[in-house]
């Protein structure tokens, strides 16, 4: 049965019995960043709709067991626009705020100048495979991952050529696949394992979270691995 549509303005009290909740953890909500301030006007302080659209959804989340760190990232990367692949290259909500643009277009001809190198044909087409460029051809224009694009175009300063970069991102296409593949599989039996304590309904959100937490252990552990070779080298 629909939900009867909540009052444009709403006093605290009203707004914790609408979303049955409690005044208390509106406050803590508040001071965790998870809802925004009220509109205040005098000394009173005003709810509206989009307050107890946020409410209900926290508590939905909690219900389903995720921390408040996990939904402020959530929040903010749904406030930003951002995707699954941007909310795993964060690493925290506060990254989310500093990510220059994720992506964006410019000409094709100024493309070779995005990357500091000449593209071959062949490194071109690798790029699209792996998701650093999207062609529009009847544009005569070319989405970048511009992350990426600066990553290589340093490679590519510090004297890498072409070949090297290209034999690069095979190597970690293969190596992302398998990522890919290793997150599917946590998903899976997260899945698995939550159908067990009804009632649980399997969401987009909850499958996208579990994948970019998996991501980040992931990353989080090769940079300990990375660490530790750099180390050896040095000691070589």
């Amino acid at each position: 049965m629909p939900r009867d549509p909540a009052p444009r303005e709403l006093r605290i009290e009203e707004l914790a019995e609408l979303a049955q909740s409690s005044v208390r953890n509106i406050r803590v909500y508040q001071e965790k960043g998870l809802i925004r301030p009220p509109v205040r006007r005098g000394r009173t302080a005003w709810y509206g709709p989009e307050h107890l659209s946020r409410l209900r959804r926290i508590t939905s989340l909690l219900e389903r067991g995720y921390t408040f760190a996990t939904m402020e990232e959530i929040f903010t990367a749904e406030s930003l626009g951002l995707s699954v692949s941007e909310m795993i290259a964060a690493g925290s909500a506060e990254d989310m705020r500093r990510l220059p643009g994720a992506r964006k277009t410019i000409p094709i001809d100024e493309l070779s100048r995005a990357f500091s190198i000449d593209l071959s044909p062949a490194f071109f087409r690798l790029c699209q495979e792996s998701g650093l460029l999207r062609l529009d051809e009847s544009e005569g224009v070319v989405d970048i991952d511009v992350a990426s694009v600066r990553m290589l175009s340093v490679l590519a300063e510090l004297g890498l050529d072409m070949d090297d970069l290209g034999s690069l991102l095979e190597r970690m296409q293969d190596l992302s696949r398998d990522v890919a593949a290793a997150s599917g599989e946590l998903v899976d039996r997260v899945i698995e394992v939550r159908a067990d304590s009804p009632p649980y309904t399997r969401t987009r959100e909850d499958m996208e979270v579990i994948a970019v937490v998996g991501t980040k252990l992931l990353r989080r552990m090769c940079v300990h691995l990375v660490s530790e070779m750099l180390d050896a080298r040095l000691h070589e």
